[in-house]
């Protein structure tokens, strides 16, 4: 029980976090989404390029 409480809390927190930075940044979920969809294609691409 208390670690669904704790996984709910951190969610909620996180989802909170997530909104504040849209509102500031005046971005769309889907810009954000595609932000972190591009960061972590890149980062896979330093990976291959340093193999």
């Amino acid at each position: 029980m208390t670690l669904t409480d704790t996984l709910i809390t951190v969610l909620i927190l996180l989802t909170i976090a997530i909104l504040a930075y849209l509102k500031m940044t005046n971005k769309t979920l889907t810009d954000f989404i595609s932000e972190i969809r591009e960061i972590i294609k890149n980062e896979k691409e330093e990976v291959i390029d340093l193999q």
